[in-house]
C-alpha cells in the first residue's frame, strides 16, 4: 500500500514521471556547501558566539553544513528519500516548511539549550520534513502506515535521547537528539495550527449569506440554459 502511493506521489496526473525538483535543489544545496566549503565550516555553522556578535544567517545555514562526509552522506541522501517521497503533497510549501523549521530548531536550541556552543546538521528538519510530509501523504492517500512510520521516529528520538547517541551514525560531532525531538514538535505544532486553519476556512465557506441562491442559479441556467419560450431552434434550408 505504502510503495504504490510513494510511485503515486512522483507521477503527474497524466502518468508521466515528475521529478521532485526541490528536493534536487535542496539537496544539491547542501552537497554543494560541503564540497565548497569542507567539513564544520566556522563561517556557516550554529554557533553561540558568533550569532551574539549579529549573524543571524546561522540560525538557518548551520542547518545546512555537516561535521564529516559521513555525516553529509546521511542527511543528504535522507533529504532525496523523504522529500522524494512527500514533495508532491507539500508542493510550494516545502521551502517555508524547512526555512521554519531550522529558525524553531535554532530557537529551541538557543532559549532551552544555552550549553550548546556550536551545531550543524539536517538531521532536526529532516523529522519535521518526515511527519509533515507523512501526514499529507495519510489525508490523500489514507496510508495507515504512518502512524507506525511516526511512532517508529518517536521510538528512535526517544531512544537518543536515553543513551545520548544517535542510532545509525557516528560522526565527528555526537549527534544532536534534542534537535530531533524539537522537529518533531515543531511539526506537531504545525499540523495542529493547520487543521484548525482548514476547519475555520471550511465553516465560513459552508455559511455564505446571499452567496448560496447565487450559486444554485447559476448552476440551474448552466444545466438548463433559457431558451426563449422552450423552443426548438429552427433550421432555415439553404
Amino acid at each position: 500500500m505504502l510503495n504504490s502511493n510513494i510511485i503515486h506521489s512522483i507521477k503527474t496526473r497524466h502518468g508521466h514521471v515528475m521529478l521532485p525538483w526541490r528536493t534536487l535543489i535542496l539537496s544539491l544545496l547542501a552537497s554543494g556547501l560541503y564540497l565548497f566549503f569542507g567539513s564544520a565550516p566556522e563561517s556557516l555553522i550554529y554557533s553561540r558566539e558568533a550569532i551574539q556578535q549579529g549573524e543571524w544567517w546561522r540560525l538557518i545555514s548551520g542547518h545546512w553544513v555537516h561535521s564529516d562526509h559521513q555525516h553529509a552522506l546521511w542527511d543528504i541522501a535522507a533529504l532525496l528519500i523523504i522529500g522524494a517521497m512527500t514533495e508532491h503533497y507539500l508542493k510550494q510549501n516545502l521551502f517555508p516548511i524547512l526555512i521554519a523549521s531550522s529558525a524553531i530548531i535554532s530557537a529551541w536550541l538557543w532559549f532551552f539549550m544555552p550549553e550548546i556552543s556550536h551545531y550543524c546538521g539536517l538531521s532536526g528538519i529532516l523529522h519535521s520534513l518526515l511527519v509533515i510530509g507523512f501526514y499529507q501523504l495519510r489525508q490523500r492517500h489514507h496510508v495507515h502506515e504512518f502512524f507506525i512510520i511516526i511512532l517508529l521516529s518517536i521510538g528512535k528520538t526517544i531512544f537518543e535521547l536515553i543513551h545520548g547517541a544517535a542510532i545509525f551514525t557516528n560522526t565527528v560531532w555526537p549527534a544532536l537528539p534534542e534537535s530531533h525531538l524539537a522537529g518533531i514538535i515543531f511539526a506537531m505544532i504545525y499540523l495542529i495550527i493547520k487543521r484548525a486553519i482548514n476547519q475555520v476556512a471550511g465553516g465560513t465557506r459552508r455559511v455564505m449569506p446571499d452567496g448560496n441562491n447565487t450559486n444554485i442559479t447559476l448552476r440551474a441556467r448552466c444545466q438548463n440554459p433559457d431558451n426563449s419560450n422552450n423552443e426548438k431552434p429552427r433550421i432555415t434550408p439553404t
